[in-house]
């Protein structure tokens, strides 16, 4: 069974890795502001016994909460 999340500290690492493979770097751009590196976003990660299966990361901006970057690296 999955579970979801907030990202903590020790999630850092395996984002940073997930969406510099996905994308061919770290960096995220979303309205205009460069993030370079998604890992330091707030987010929420998807895990199943322990292993990470997928995350969505955000942004608040005021009132507003956007969600950044969103990836399924594995199918349930």
């Amino acid at each position: 069974m999955a579970h979801v999340r907030r990202v903590e500290d020790r999630d850092r690492a395996w984002i940073r890795q997930t969406v510099a493979e996905a994308w061919g770097s770290p960096r995220v751009v979303s309205r205009g502001r460069v993030t370079e590196d998604a890992s330091l976003l707030d987010g929420f990660l998807a895990e199943a016994d322990g292993r990470p299966l997928g995350l969505a990361m955000t942004h608040r901006d005021g009132g507003r909460l956007e969600v950044v970057a969103l990836f399924a690296t594995e199918r349930l």
